[in-house]
């Protein structure tokens, strides 16, 4: 049903990230109830968040949507969102954290939501309806070529990946 929110979607890909065990598994449940055809992928440790990015990457999927623990032992929550928007510019982020100090830094990487635990369902499809409303701001920007950076192209907000670097370099 929630699907029905990003037309031509199949399952949307969820990452969680919390370093902190009952607060992940937490999370990890009421996502499935608000999303029951997602596929989601919980994760406390730095080795295991980016070994899955790697390995989605090496598959060609792309990263729908995270919810990103504000502290965690080995990072905080606004520098990983920023390494998933490198790669996955239309990742759709929601922090979810015990504090309340972290939010007005958190709006540096605008996030569809700032959830203050215990999250439940319902703030993730709140969240959710957020992101909605920020996917007609994507659909509009059909093809993308940033250069700043990294020379990325982007076509419907999904990163181009080039088989070969030369094919990229040439572009």
């Amino acid at each position: 049903a929630l699907l029905s929110l990003f037309p031509g979607a199949t399952k949307m890909i969820v990452l969680a990230v919390d370093d902190e065990s009952f607060l992940l598994e937490s999370i990890e449940k009421e996502i499935k109830k608000a999303i029951p055809d997602s596929e989601v992928y919980a994760f406390s440790a730095r080795k295991e968040v980016f070994g899955f990015l790697k390995r989605l990457q090496e598959e060609n999927r792309i990263l729908d949507m995270a919810f990103l623990d504000m502290r965690l032992e080995w990072c905080n929550g606004i520098s990983l969102a920023k390494e998933l928007r490198k790669t996955y510019p239309s990742v759709r982020i929601v922090f979810c954290t015990s504090y309340t100090e972290f939010a007005l830094a958190a709006f540096a990487v605008r996030p569809d939501g700032y959830l203050l635990n215990p999250v439940t369902a319902e703030h993730i499809k709140d969240a959710l309806e957020r992101a909605k409303r920020n996917e007609a701001e994507i659909e509009a920007q059909r093809v993308k070529i940033q250069t700043f950076g990294n020379f990325d192209v982007f076509v419907d907000g999904k990163l181009v990946l080039f088989n070969k670097g030369k094919a990229k370099e040439l572009l």
